[in-house]
């Protein structure tokens, strides 16, 4: 599971790193919490990258898919395996018909879902 996680998190880290090439110089809140997020992220700073997800997903009144993601991702790494399938739900509604965030969002769902089923399977155990 770990793997899947990993190759999840290096995904999501490719795409944000074009965030902070693109809004290099700018002073737009949005972009600079995504770009510092994933900085963290790629760092295994779960908890520190979430706050600047969460900030990010302020900054476009929760209405960004990408900061929704993101977050996603940091509860991954995190292991709250519930609140990433949250997450990931929220950026499926906010993908509307962008087929690309739709795919990202429903990965991110599964990678959540998996996850949460061989928690269950232990606790059963």
């Amino acid at each position: 599971m770990r793997v899947s996680v990993a190759r999840g998190l290096v995904t999501t880290a490719f795409l944000f790193n074009l965030f902070a090439i693109v809004s290099a110089g700018t002073e737009d809140p949005y972009l600079g919490a995504m770009a510092r997020g994933n900085a963290l992220l790629v760092r295994n700073q779960f908890e520190d990258a979430l706050k600047e997800f969460k900030a990010a997903s302020a900054a476009r009144n929760k209405t960004s898919v990408e900061a929704h993601l993101a977050m996603a991702r940091a509860y991954q790494g995190l292991g709250a395996y519930k609140n990433a399938l949250d997450s990931a739900t929220d950026a499926l509604r906010l993908a509307a018909d962008d087929k690309k965030f739709e795919a990202f969002s429903r990965n991110t769902r599964g990678i959540a879902l998996i996850a949460l089923a061989g928690n269950d399977s232990k606790d059963s155990a």
